[in-house]
């Protein structure tokens, strides 16, 4: 078969062409071979089974949970710091693996290994089981023989990035609760409540106050599932909208823009990409390929764009404070840290540096919005029930005032 590859070429160059092999992992040693970085390698798609082999590959090849993934690098770390033989590291975490799937993904390594692959040859036939930037770690360190200390600093960094998705999920779990019971509330009110206050006021004379005719249009059958079909119109278009180049570029963009959800995931994606080019540079991956691993990790289509733009210009010669400077993404502490790691040659230390600084600004801010999350929402929420409560209450004065 035919694969389709974009690798870089000792000297830095990106190329891409179409390599003759019989199957993937032959592929991806014949490029090695010649010296070559891979990018990219994929299969040509007009097979006429390849829908079948997608959704077969799809189910066996799913990306690994974040936990474990840390649980995969620590352990196999400290079991190659004490002087297993990697074959055996890898049996015992198959046998002892919490998660099936880590345990299925351990024995497909450990026969890439028997094969007579290297362990990052193993790891990338994988697909996308693991993490953008454990592949090209691992090549690293094969190089260097320090796989035990890279798989810790690796481990390290997906446990920060673990805990701080587990405070986003706790800090966004309290809004979705409370909202939720307003809406139950409202519900209830509207479907139990609602019909014994209309045969109370169906026939008496007394004009109905505007909350209350707003409230009784609104619980109407024709009207609620107007509604419905509209809210549901717009979230199937926008999932199209999205789901496209372009959509997902303005998408991510406008994202960022946000007042304050912005400034929190433009800091995330900060640390995330500074700690992911600190772990490259501090294992001898040079900084053009290093930002081109780093751009994977970038769950943002307009961060990944600006990145490209950055990376074309080391390529043609400029340093990266420069660069950066020149580009609005990227704020000035990155700027001036990226400039004073450039000059002293410590920039792994600096951009590792950025790193720590933005992910506790993250956690600070995480801290706060929870904080101003309570109060905010009792008073939506007291608001949006009180008005439920007083559309049904002012029929009922209005009738106790004139019978009086």
């Amino acid at each position: 078969m035919y694969l389709r590859y974009q690798a870089y070429t000792p000297q830095g160059d990106l190329i891409q062409g179409t390599l003759s092999a019989s199957s993937t992992p032959e592929a991806i040693a014949a490029l090695h071979k010649q010296g070559l970085y891979i990018v990219h390698l994929t299969e040509p798609q007009e097979d006429c089974n390849y829908i079948f082999k997608l959704a077969r590959f799809t189910s066996s090849k799913r990306r690994l949970p974040l936990k474990a993934v840390v649980i995969f690098l620590r352990q196999l770390s400290s079991l190659i710091r004490a002087g297993l033989p990697l074959l055996d590291c890898l049996e015992v975490l198959e046998q002892e693996a919490f998660y099936p799937a880590l345990s299925r993904v351990c024995a497909r390594v450990r026969e890439g290994l028997i094969r007579g692959h290297s362990l990052s040859g193993a790891l990338e036939s994988q697909g996308i089981v693991f993490p953008p930037l454990v592949v090209p770690m691992t090549r690293a360190a094969e190089a260097t023989g320090k796989l035990a200390e890279v798989y810790k600093h690796l481990a390290v960094a997906y446990e920060r990035e673990l805990k701080l998705r587990e405070r986003l999920w706790t800090a966004a779990a309290y809004p979705f609760v409370v909202l939720a019971l307003a809406l139950v509330v409202c519900i209830v009110m509207v479907k139990f409540v609602l019909p014994q206050f209309l045969t109370l006021v169906t026939g008496s004379d007394i004009p109905l106050p505007r909350a209350t005719s707003l409230l009784l249009a609104f619980a109407e059958t024709k009207t609620l599932f107007t509604v419905l079909f509209a809210l549901l119109f717009l979230l199937v278009a926008f999932a199209l909208l999205t789901n496209t180049p372009r959509g997902a570029y303005y998408k991510d963009f406008l994202l960022l823009q946000l007042p304050i959800v912005g400034s929190l995931l433009s800091r995330m994606h900060l640390a995330r990409l500074c700690r992911g080019l600190s772990l490259c540079l501090t294992n001898g991956i040079a900084l053009a390929p290093a930002l081109d691993i780093v751009k994977g990790t970038a769950a943002n289509r307009f961060l990944q764009d600006q990145l490209e733009i950055v990376k074309r210009g080391l390529q043609s010669g400029q340093r990266l404070a420069d660069l950066l400077a020149h580009n609005t993404v990227f704020p000035g502490l990155v700027v001036q840290m990226a400039r004073i790691g450039e000059e002293s040659g410590s920039l792994k230390d600096m951009l590792l540096e950025v790193a720590n600084f933005y992910d506790q600004e993250v956690e600070n801010s995480i801290v706060l919005l929870s904080a101003l999350a309570e109060p905010t929402l009792i008073i939506l929420v007291g608001g949006v029930v009180g008005f439920v409560v007083l559309a049904l209450a002012l029929p009922l004065i209005t009738m106790s005032s004139m019978v009086m």
